[in-house]
């Protein structure tokens, strides 16, 4: 089951230094800690991304299953606009620079040091379905992670023998036609997908 990390300072506009060091809004904090209390099931395996937004977000849930193990993912953010040059910006600001990036359409494009190709990244997901794939049948893992990757991994899940610019094309416009909200909230709609033996869960307009 994927999870959204909440609210970051960069979702609420504020300016971002370190793209892997963005923290949490308070908001988001007391979010977390309702959302873990409020499981039912206890998961076979916690997995998370290294960025701390998404480890933020997992640690009640951590805590709250203290015996459960936890894996940590490997960096599969989708970080596509060169990190140096967007240093101290603000989510506004980077908007022309996202805008321009997706009418290039380029799957093979990288914007500079520290930015990934989106071939680059849809090869990173696949390396994580296919460890997800050798987990037992049975394993319920929450995996706290990014709503860009979310969009991918149900894109490739979805549409698995698409050419990759249509796939970069399709990417390119799902957030504002199906959102991964930065919110938490118990009215979800859930997208569920089902890739080999696995069946993924997203929380689509809101996280779980």
């Amino acid at each position: 089951m994927f999870v959204r990390h909440g609210e970051s300072a960069g979702n609420a506009d504020i300016p971002s230094y370190d793209l892997t060091r963005i923290p949490l809004t308070k908001k988001s904090q007391v979010q977390a800690k309702a959302v873990a209390d409020d499981w039912k099931a206890k998961p076979s395996l916690i997995a998370t991304s290294p960025y701390l937004r998404a480890q933020s977000i997992a640690g009640p849930a951590i805590e709250r299953f203290i015996d459960v193990p936890v894996h940590m993912l490997r960096n599969e953010e989708f970080v596509y606009l060169d990190p140096s040059v967007l240093c101290g910006s603000t989510h506004a600001q980077r908007r022309s620079a996202v805008e321009d990036y997706r009418k290039r359409g380029d799957p093979n494009y990288a914007s500079g040091v520290g930015a990934r190709a989106f071939i680059v990244c849809c090869i990173a997901y696949e390396r994580f379905f296919h460890w997800l794939s050798q987990l037992d049948d049975n394993a319920l893992v929450y995996a706290f992670s990014h709503g860009q990757f979310m969009q991918a991994a149900s894109l490739l899940i979805a549409e698995p023998e698409v050419g990759d610019i249509h796939l970069m094309r399709t990417f390119a416009t799902l957030h504002d036609a199906r959102p991964i909200a930065a919110v938490f909230g118990r009215q979800n709609n859930k997208l569920a997908l089902r890739r080999a033996n696995c069946l993924v869960v997203l929380a689509v307009g809101g996280c779980l």
